[in-house]
């Protein structure tokens, strides 16, 4: 459960890379972090497995870099802004 305290800035999420690359899981996963309290310039960071990413967009969240280092990536999201998917 979330708690409704103000907004977060930063979220760092590093699930094992073995359940993120679960359809069922990368869906709740996508989810839970579209529906946390975001303030208009957070970061939401996930990291995995390295070319492991495909279609993950969670909803509310646009890509706003993807970094790569070896087997491991991290996805950097901003918030969309209003409208945007």
């Amino acid at each position: 459960m979330v708690r409704a305290d103000p907004p977060f800035d930063l979220v760092f999420c590093d699930p094992p890379h073995r359940y993120f690359e679960d359809a069922a899981t990368r869906s709740r996963l996508g989810d839970l972090l579209g529906g946390l309290p975001l303030s208009a310039g957070a970061t939401v960071v996930v990291e995995h497995r390295a070319r492991a990413l495909g279609d993950f967009r969670p909803p509310g969240l646009a890509l706003d870099d993807l970094r790569e280092w070896g087997t491991v990536a991290m996805a950097f999201y901003r918030p969309s802004p209003a409208g945007t998917p």
